[in-house]
């Protein structure tokens, strides 16, 4: 998953972000974590969705099955939630038209087994997501829907994406 650079991160971007991890196995299975450089391993809180568990994770290996999915936060050495503008995921504003090196910014998830990487961005009353499904759902078939509603001060679109 690349970094990505969303501005000022303000209350006008991104204030908050979580990346999800699931998978269509019944058998538990295992995803490694590493960032871009393939061998730094991040700090990791990571929260069974179903349960609201939460333990941390230095070891890069993150272990569910589709009745445990799991929500990730990168975390500092104090395992406190790095915050956007911080996190590999999202890298300060400062980097922006710069080469991120490899161990600050990116993240490389992994497994022999099939899984999904899902990138959830928020502020206020808005957010944005980011799914990766890799080789194991390649296609040339994809289907979406946005529906506009209208406020008083602002037209919006709710989407709906089939991939």
């Amino acid at each position: 998953m690349q970094p990505i650079i969303f501005g000022l991160y303000s209350v006008d971007t991104i204030t908050e972000e979580h990346v999800y991890l699931s998978t269509p196995s019944s058998n538990n299975i295992t995803v490694t974590v590493r960032m871009a450089d393939g061998i730094t391993i991040p700090n990791l809180r990571v929260t069974n969705i179903n349960t609201s568990a939460s333990t941390f994770v230095n070891t890069g290996s993150i272990t569910l099955n589709n009745n445990s999915p799991v929500r990730i936060n990168m975390v500092d050495a104090s395992n406190v939630i790095l915050a956007p503008g911080n996190s590999p995921l999202t890298p300060a504003t400062t980097m922006a038209g710069t080469i991120i090196p490899a161990e600050l910014g990116g993240i490389i998830f992994q497994s022999s087994d099939n899984f999904f990487v899902n990138y959830r961005g928020r502020s206020g009353q808005q957010a944005g997501s980011v799914l990766t499904k890799g080789k194991a759902a390649l296609g040339k078939n994809f289907f979406g829907e946005e529906l506009p509603t209208n406020t008083v001060l602002q037209s919006q679109r709710l989407g709906i994406w089939l991939l």
